[in-house]
C-alpha cells in the first residue's frame, strides 16, 4: 500500500494491524494534513458481517464527536478498497507505556482514567458500548490528552441486550450460537461466557485497565487464552499488588468495577469518574490517600474558610448544606428567623467564573447549578444543598446555566453546538430548545412560569423567546439603530408573564452605563426603567436588584404599572467583576424562599508577564512587571512595544520602551482603548476606543504630543486591524449589516479617506493582516462553518483565495520579508512558508513551531472579541511577543444569606 492513493488520500507508512483492519498514516493531498487510514483486508470484503461490521464503525465513529474519542473524517471506496479516515493522533498507546516503564504513577494514572471514563460516557450517552477497552486502543498525545480508539466492535445496545453475530478481530472462542467479541484479559465475565453485554462490560474492562496502569500488569492472566477467561470467571485480582499510596477511593471504585456479577458492578460509567474526580481533589487538598472523611467543621453559623485549588467547592457546598439545613430547620421552629450570612473564600481552580450566571440556586433554595473547567470541556454540576449529591449534568462548551420554574431542568448554552439547551436535574440526556445561529453563543436566558425561554443568542442580538419544549423563536425586540444600540441582554420574565426586563446598551462593554428596559409583551412597548445599571431581576419584596459598578443595588418596584419608585440604593457593595472590559452580568441569584447566593469581589487578580518565545518555544521575559496585558504589537524598527494595558479598571494603550526598560501611559481617556496598530514610520498609532460609545478608531502620535483624533467614527464598532507598509491604507473590521458576522473594510488614510468594503460576505472575517509589499491580505474565517480558518487573497482585489491552515486556526500575522505567515491553532504557533514574488502565491504545508497559546488565543471568538490579538513577530521571524497562558489563581468570597428578603425590606422600604 506505501505509495499508493485512496482517492485524494496518499499511503505514506504503517502504523499497525489488527483483526478488523491494517493502519496507514497517509497525506490528505486536499487539506494539506496527515490523517490515519484503516483498511480493509481484501479478504475481508466477501464477509459479509466484518463489511457491515467494519461500516458501522464508520458510523458510530462519526456519531461520536469528543475530545477523548478519535475523530472520524469519512468513509470511502477507492478501486475497490473500503478505508475509513481518522484523525491521527500522535503519541504512544496506553499499552506502549506500561510495556516500557511499567505502572504508572497514581496521581498521572488518575488522570488519564478521567479521560477514559469521559470518552466511555460520551460513548454510553449515545447508546454506544466499546467492547473492546484495553490500553492498545488508548493513544496519549504529546499535550496529554488520552484519545479512545477502535470502535471496529463496538455495538448500538438494543433494547433486550441481544448482541449481534459475527467474528470478532480478537475473537477466543465460539460458544453455540453467540461468538466471544474482545479480547481476552479485559473480557467481562459475560462477555468471556458469550452472553449478552451491556455498557457495564465497558465498566468491567475500565477496571482491568486502570489496575494494570496502577500495578503494571494485568488484572487476570495467564499462559493461554483459556487460563486467562477461568481467571476472568473464578479469580480475583492479586489486590495486594496495588500501591499502597493508592486512595481508599479508587481501591473501593476498583472493587466496584471488577465485580464479577454484573448487577453489583458500578452500572454507569460517569459514577467511576465522579470518584476519581473526588480522589484527585483529596490529593489536591492534602488528604490522607486512607481518609474516609475529613474532620468535623467549625460550629460557627459565620464563618470565612480558605480552601484550597480542587477541594473549594467541595467545602464550600459542605458548608452551604449545612447552613441551609440548620436554616429550613430553624424556619420551622420560629419565625421570623435572622438573616444569617455564611462566606467561604475559594481559590478558583475549576471553579469558571467567567460568566454571569456560574453559579445559580433553584427557586425552592434546595439545589445550587454551578459551571467547572475540566482538563478538555466544561461540566455542568448541580449539588444538593439538603444532600451531599453532586451530579454532572453535561460537558462541553457550557455557559449560564438557569433554571425551570419548577426547579426540575436547568438550561444552559453549549458554546461549542451553538444551542440552547435543558437537561433534568436528576440527570439524562441535554434536550436541544433553539439553535442560536453560527455566531451565537454565551447567550443570557431566563425560563417563565408559563414555560417560554427568554434568551438573547449572542452578544450582538435582539431579544427572543421560545417555548421550554423546543419550536420556533420569536423575535421580540430589534436593536435600535438610531440610537447606536448593539445589544439587548439578561432577560427576566416579570409575574404574570406580561411583561419582561432586559439591558439594552449602545456597546458591548462598560455594561454599568447600559438602560436596564422593560417590554411589555402585551403591546410590544419598550419602556426605559433605569440609566446606568444592568442585569435587573425582580424580587418578590416588590423590588428590582440590579448591578452597577461593580455592586449591587435595589430600587422599590410597581409590577402593575410596571415603574420604579423612588432612587437605587446600594445593599451588596462588593460584586465579582468578570472581564476588564466587562461583558457580563454580576454573578447572584436569588430563591424564591429568600435565600441569596453571590460571588464577592476577587482578592487577587489574574495577572501575567510579557514574554519572548523564540521558535523552540523558549521563554525568556521582555517585560517582566505582571500585569492585565493584551494585543501586543512591535514598532516597525522593533524597540518599542504597544500594548493594552488595565489598570485600576480603566484600559488604555501602554508604550514599552525595551532599549531604556521605560514603560509609559499614551492613553487617558476613562474608556477603554484597545488593539493599537503602529504606522509604518512609527510616528503614530491608530487604536479602538468606546470613549464615544460605539467602539470607532482614533489616531495618536506614539511620542504622546497632540490629541488623540477620530480617524473612522460610526454608530457601529470599529476597530483597527492593519497598517499597509507604505502608508496609504488601513484594514479594519466593523460588524456586519446584515448578519452576526464581522466584516473587512479599508480606510485610505490620505485623501478623502472615504471607506469601501473589502470582505463582506455571509461568512465571518477578522483579524487580518496585509502582506509587506501591500499586495495580499491573511485574515480568519468561519465560512467553513465548522472551525476558523486561515485564508490569503489578493489585496486590493483579484483571483484567487488560498485556505493555510487545515484543523482550525487564527490570528494570521506575515513575516517582514513576506516568506512566511504564522498564525495561531489549538495548540500552539504555526509557521506556513509562502511565495508573493511575481503575479502568484503559493504555499507550503502548516507546521507547527511549538506548542502553547497565548492569553486571549483561542479560536472562534465571538464577535465581541473580533479585535483582540494576542502575540505579535519580531522583526527576524525568529522570536515572538507573547502573553503565557499559564495557570493562574483568583480568589473571593461566595456568600450565602438566609432570609434575605425580610433584609432587603429593611433596607429598602417599599412604602416610604
Amino acid at each position: 500500500m506505501i505509495g499508493k492513493t485512496l482517492g485524494h488520500y496518499e499511503i505514506l507508512a504503517p502504523l499497525g494491524e489488527g483483526g478488523m483492519g491494517q493502519v496507514y498514516r497517509a497525506r490528505d493531498t486536499t487539506l494539506d494534513r496527515d490523517v490515519a487510514i484503516k483498511v480493509l483486508p481484501e479478504d475481508f470484503a466477501s464477509d459479509a458481517n466484518r463489511l457491515a461490521r467494519f461500516e458501522r464503525e464508520a458510523k458510530l465513529l462519526a456519531s461520536l464527536n469528543h475530545p477523548n474519542i478519535a475523530t472520524i473524517h469519512g468513509f470511502d471506496e477507492s478501486d475497490g478498497v473500503r478505508f475509513i479516515a481518522m484523525e491521527l493522533v500522535e503519541g504512544d498507546s496506553l499499552a506502549e507505556r506500561i510495556m516500557t516503564s511499567g505502572r504508572i504513577e497514581v496521581d498521572e494514572a488518575l488522570e488519564i482514567a478521567r479521560q477514559i471514563a469521559l470518552a466511555l460516557e460520551a460513548a454510553h450517552e449515545a447508546g454506544v458500548i466499546h467492547r473492546d477497552l484495553k490500553p492498545a486502543n488508548v493513544q496519549m498525545t504529546r499535550r496529554g490528552t488520552v484519545k479512545v480508539l477502535d470502535f471496529g466492535i463496538a455495538k448500538v445496545h438494543e433494547p433486550d441486550g441481544s448482541s449481534d453475530l459475527g467474528e470478532s478481530p480478537t475473537a477466543i472462542e465460539s460458544t453455540g450460537i453467540n461468538v466471544i467479541m474482545g479480547t481476552a484479559p479485559y473480557m467481562s465475565p459475560e462477555q468471556a461466557r458469550g452472553k449478552p453485554v451491556d455498557k457495564r462490560a465497558d465498566i468491567w474492562s475500565f477496571g482491568c485497565v486502570l489496575y494494570e496502569m496502577l500495578t503494571g500488569t494485568a488484572a487476570f492472566g495467564g499462559e493461554t487464552v483459556s487460563d486467562v477467561v477461568a481467571a476472568i470467571i473464578e479469580r480475583e485480582p492479586d489486590w495486594s499488588s496495588v500501591p499502597d499510596g493508592a486512595p481508599w477511593r479508587v481501591v473501593d471504585l476498583l472493587r466496584q468495577c471488577l465485580q464479577k456479577n454484573p448487577d453489583r458492578r458500578v452500572h454507569d460509567i460517569a459514577d467511576a469518574r465522579i470518584s476519581i474526580v473526588n480522589a484527585i481533589a483529596d490529593s489536591d487538598a492534602g488528604i490522607a490517600p486512607w481518609a474516609g472523611h475529613g474532620e468535623a467543621a467549625d460550629p460557627s453559623w459565620q464563618r470565612h474558610i480558605p480552601t484550597p485549588i480542587g477541594v473549594g467547592l467541595g467545602v464550600a457546598m459542605a458548608a452551604v448544606t449545612a447552613l441551609v439545613v440548620w436554616t429550613l430547620t430553624y424556619q420551622g421552629r420560629q419565625s421570623p428567623a435572622p438573616s444569617m450570612r455564611l462566606d467561604v473564600n475559594i481559590t478558583e481552580g475549576s471553579f469558571r467564573m467567567s460568566s454571569a450566571s456560574s453559579v445559580v440556586v433553584s427557586p425552592d433554595g434546595t439545589r445550587l447549578a454551578y459551571v467547572t473547567r475540566g482538563a478538555e470541556d466544561t461540566e455542568l454540576h448541580v449539588q444538593s444543598l439538603l444532600q451531599t449529591d453532586d451530579r454532572i449534568l453535561a460537558t462541553g462548551a457550557i455557559y449560564n446555566p438557569f433554571f425551570s420554574p419548577d426547579g426540575q431542568w436547568v438550561g444552559f448554552t453549549d458554546n461549542g453546538e451553538r444551542e440552547l439547551r435543558k437537561v433534568p436535574v436528576g440527570g439524562g440526556s441535554p434536550v436541544t430548545i433553539a439553535s442560536l445561529g453560527r455566531r451565537g453563543g454565551r447567550c443570557s436566558a431566563s425560563w417563565s412560569t408559563d414555560d417560554w425561554i427568554f434568551y438573547t443568542p449572542g452578544l450582538h442580538s435582539a431579544l427572543f423567546r421560545v417555548p421550554a419544549a423546543g419550536g420556533d423563536p420569536e423575535r421580540l425586540t430589534t436593536l435600535d439603530a438610531a440610537r447606536g444600540e448593539l445589544t439587548h441582554r439578561f432577560p427576566h420574565a416579570l409575574p404574570g408573564s406580561n411583561a419582561v426586563l432586559f439591558t439594552s446598551h449602545t456597546a458591548l462593554t462598560g455594561l454599568e452605563n447600559g438602560n436596564i428596559e422593560v417590554l411589555d409583551l402585551q403591546t410590544g412597548q419598550r419602556k426605559v426603567l433605569l440609566r446606568g445599571g444592568f442585569d435587573a431581576r425582580y424580587v418578590p419584596t416588590g423590588h428590582l436588584v440590579y448591578a452597577r459598578q461593580g455592586a449591587l443595588h435595589a430600587v422599590p418596584f410597581d409590577l402593575g404599572r410596571l415603574e420604579v419608585q423612588g432612587a437605587g440604593t446600594l445593599i451588596v457593595p462588593s460584586l465579582r467583576t468578570i472581564d476588564a472590559p466587562r461583558r457580563s452580568g454580576p454573578p447572584f441569584s436569588f430563591a424564591q424562599t429568600g435565600a441569596l447566593f453571590y460571588l464577592g469581589e476577587e482578592s487577587a487578580a489574574r495577572q501575567y508577564p510579557v514574554v519572548w518565545v523564540d521558535r523552540q518555544g523558549n521563554a525568556t521575559p521582555l517585560w517582566d512587571e505582571p500585569g492585565l496585558y493584551g494585543d501586543p504589537t512591535l514598532s516597525p524598527d522593533g524597540t518599542r512595544l504597544a500594548i493594552r494595558l488595565m489598570r485600576d479598571d480603566n484600559v488604555d494603550v501602554w508604550i514599552y520602551d525595551m532599549e531604556r526598560d521605560v514603560p509609559s501611559r499614551l492613553t487617558f481617556a476613562e474608556a477603554m482603548d484597545v488593539v493599537p496598530v503602529w504606522s509604518p514610520d512609527g510616528q503614530f498609532l491608530v487604536f479602538g476606543s468606546d470613549r464615544s460609545g460605539p467602539l470607532n478608531t482614533y489616531r495618536i502620535r506614539a511620542d504622546g504630543s497632540g490629541q488623540a483624533e477620530v480617524l473612522i467614527e460610526s454608530e457601529r464598532n470599529n476597530w483597527p486591524m492593519s497598517w499597509s507598509d507604505d502608508g496609504r491604507f488601513l484594514a479594519y473590521g466593523t460588524p456586519s449589516e446584515a448578519d452576526l458576522g464581522a466584516d473587512v473594510w479599508v480606510l485610505p488614510v490620505n485623501g478623502d479617506r472615504e471607506p469601501h468594503a473589502l470582505l463582506n460576505t455571509s461568512a465571518a472575517e477578522q483579524r487580518a493582516d496585509l502582506s509587506p509589499n501591500g499586495r495580499w491580505i491573511a485574515y480568519e474565517s468561519d465560512e467553513s462553518g465548522e472551525v476558523w480558518e486561515v485564508y490569503v487573497r489578493p489585496f486590493p482585489e483579484g483571483p484567487g483565495k488560498w485556505q493555510l491552515s487545515s484543523t482550525g486556526g487564527g490570528q494570521p500575522k506575515w513575516s517582514a520579508d513576506g516568506r512566511e505567515v504564522f498564525y495561531l491553532s489549538e495548540t500552539g504557533v504555526m509557521a506556513v512558508a509562502v511565495d508573493t514574488e511575481g503575479d502568484s502565491f503559493s504555499h507550503g504545508r502548516a507546521e507547527q513551531l511549538f506548542e502553547g497559546t497565548a492569553i486571549g488565543g483561542f479560536l472562534g471568538a465571538p464577535l465581541g472579541d473580533a479585535y483582540l490579538r494576542s502575540y505579535d513577530v519580531a522583526a527576524d521571524g525568529q522570536r515572538f511577543v507573547m502573553l503565557p497562558n499559564q495557570s493562574k489563581t483568583r480568589s473571593g468570597n461566595v456568600t450565602l444569606v438566609t432570609n434575605w428578603f425580610d433584609e432587603l425590606k429593611r433596607l429598602v422600604p417599599t412604602d416610604p
